[in-house]
């Protein structure tokens, strides 16, 4: 399971980008930094993203929060 790999103390609130047919995934600060690291590796990546710790990846007009961590016990 890749949330138990990335959700890491130092990674919470970084976007991980995942293709969904290989698994393999990358991790920066940007959503667009982090699909290209993954498509510079596989060209043809179907990418799912999402921000480590978080219900969402942005918010408008509210804001995001923390999802149960399962690497790092209860909040």
């Amino acid at each position: 399971m890749i949330r138990t790999l990335v959700e890491t103390e130092g990674n919470i609130g970084k976007i991980v980008s995942i293709d969904i047919d290989s698994g393999d995934y990358t991790i920066d600060d940007d959503a667009i930094a982090s699909a290209r690291l993954l498509l510079a590796r596989r060209p043809d990546a179907a990418i799912y993203g999402a921000r480590i710790g978080y219900d969402a990846m942005f918010a408008v007009g509210g804001t995001l929060n923390r999802t149960a961590s399962l690497a790092l016990g209860p909040l």
